[in-house]
């Protein structure tokens, strides 16, 4: 599975995870204050109690910045899911990661990141391969649940996915409950088996 490769580290001092972590909470408090137009590595390293030459050191522009955002946060909600776990399981867990990860200010700016990367080649590029990573999970786990389902359905399985959990955590700020997760997973998995 491709993900967003992290910018690698020159020459100099160990990067300090610490610093990491808060650059990226700060990038999305940003992103979600400001839009991508406002996110300057300034602003992030006001906000990340940091140097703008901290963020020089991992990044040569905003839009690796967001890469590196969008991955770190992927993998730290990403759940731990053993081999024996039913596939069903499997994407109620990615749907309770999919709410953490939609919840609060990130959401505000996923949708930012959304409508900039349809102006910033750069940002769509990067949006896009991140992006893809997380299509082809989802797709692998899809025909585990509907193996005889077409290229099509599997895709539209998926963009619906994405779309009913930003609508309703995000636009609608839905409250977290369990059943109301379970209505979207079931919902997916119709149109997954529907004849």
């Amino acid at each position: 599975m491709e993900r967003v490769a992290v910018a690698t580290r020159g020459r100099g001092r160990p990067r300090l995870h610490a610093i990491d972590a808060a650059l990226h909470a700060a990038t999305w408090d940003v992103i979600a204050r400001e839009g991508y137009a406002g996110l300057t590595f300034e602003a992030v390293a006001t906000a990340a109690g940091c140097t703008r030459m901290s963020i020089y050191r991992r990044f040569s522009n905003k839009a690796e910045l967001v890469g590196a955002t969008l991955f770190a946060t992927s993998r730290a909600v990403e759940p731990v899911i053993a081999a024996d776990v039913p596939p069903v399981e499997a994407l109620m867990m990615h749907a309770r990661a999919t709410l953490d990860y939609l919840s609060g200010k990130r959401g505000l700016a996923v949708l930012s990141l959304i409508e900039a990367s349809a102006r910033s080649p750069e940002l769509h590029d990067i949006t896009e391969r991140y992006a893809q990573g997380e299509r082809e999970y989802f797709l692998a786990l899809f025909r585990q649940i509907a193996p005889d389902a077409d290229q099509d359905r599997l895709h539209f399985a998926f963009d619906s996915y994405v779309g009913l959990m930003t609508h309703h955590v995000v636009v609608r700020r839905m409250p977290s409950t369990p059943h109301k997760l379970r209505l979207i997973v079931d919902s997916v998995l119709t149109m997954l088996t529907a004849d």
